[in-house]
């Protein structure tokens, strides 16, 4: 099984603070998330279990507490150690957070320094206080991790490929695109998606997007690399899907390059034009699957009537 997130560190010593990371997680929108005190006791052989499950995710978060953890049998390092490792040796992103503690144990001061010695700039931040802090760190830390994630991969997409390959979305119209990629219908793959409204320039946002995959309709939970609220610079407040309208919000732009230019309509938190949905619900072909997209613009404004442009979308395995 592939999982979205593994959550690294001694159990019993960071119960709470693994809860808070957990429920943190599902919040933000992830939904396959490895925790050893919930997947354990359903294999008999937790060791290799734990291993496996690094093996197949695509995140690793280790929580450093004031605990080096339990040394399995044969074994010269700890569970969360040996975990690490793991991730490390496969090339699993890496993310760290470090609680406060004055008196780490000595195999744990030794932990630290090992990983702060190979995955440089990869600890998210200052040492964490307490457990709201540590809850609040998840969100902002997580939602730049993905944000990083996204602009690495546009780095490799020439704005000339994006360009060449836009696909236009008309008033009241509808595009089926069509994936011929090889599915496994057991592992979902991501749908990366850049659309955005066509103007003459930067100018605010309008519901105007509904999207379907092999008929299943992509809603507000299926959002992975955005929160659900988005704020622009003089502080108004918007969602990305409104669920009155059901439809998705998208940017007004003459291209996917600039984050508004125009003061008022910049976007704080992150790329407006870049949306990753987990496809974790819809149904899956091992060929041809299709994605719809909908026009749902309205007669209200001419503004509304503008076209969808779509300038990139690949599933993500």
């Amino acid at each position: 099984m592939k999982y979205e997130v593994f959550i690294s560190s001694p159990v019993e010593s960071l119960k709470d603070e693994r809860k808070v990371v957990y429920n943190s997680l599902k919040k933000i929108g992830y939904k396959k998330i490895f925790c050893s005190e919930d997947e354990g006791s359903k294999n008999s052989n937790s060791f290799k279990t734990c291993l496996n499950a690094v093996e197949n995710s695509e995140l690793f978060i280790l929580l450093i507490g004031k605990y080096y953890g339990n040394v399995p049998e044969n074994e010269n390092h700890s569970m969360t150690e040996l975990e690490y490792n793991k991730a490390y040796e496969k090339g699993i992103d890496i993310l760290v957070f470090k609680l406060h503690f004055f008196d780490y144990e000595t195999r744990q001061k030794e932990f630290i320094i090992k990983v702060e010695n190979s995955i440089d700039g990869r600890f998210r931040g200052k040492i964490i206080n307490n457990i709201d802090e540590l809850e609040n760190r998840i969100y902002s830390d997580v939602h730049q991790y993905a944000r990083d994630k996204i602009t690495d991969a546009d780095k490799k997409v020439p704005l000339e490929e994006i360009k060449e390959s836009e696909v236009s979305v008309d008033f009241k119209k509808f595009k089926k695109l069509v994936f011929n990629d090889q599915i496994d219908k057991n592992n979902p793959p991501l749908l990366l998606l850049k659309a955005r409204i066509n103007y003459t320039h930067e100018a605010g946002n309008a519901q105007l997007m509904k999207l379907f995959f092999n008929n299943y309709e992509i809603r507000e939970n299926d959002l992975i690399n955005k929160s659900k609220k988005f704020i622009l610079n003089d502080n108004r407040e918007y969602t990305w899907y409104n669920r009155i309208k059901q439809c998705w919000s998208l940017p007004y732009s003459p291209n996917f390059r600039d984050n508004y230019l125009h003061y008022k309509y910049k976007i704080k938190n992150g790329d407006p034009y870049t949306y990753i949905f987990s496809l974790e619900n819809a149904e899956m072909n091992a060929r041809n699957n299709v994605l719809k997209i909908i026009h749902c613009g309205s007669e209200e404004h001419e503004a509304y009537k503008n076209s969808i442009i779509i300038g990139r979308y690949e599933l993500l395995k």
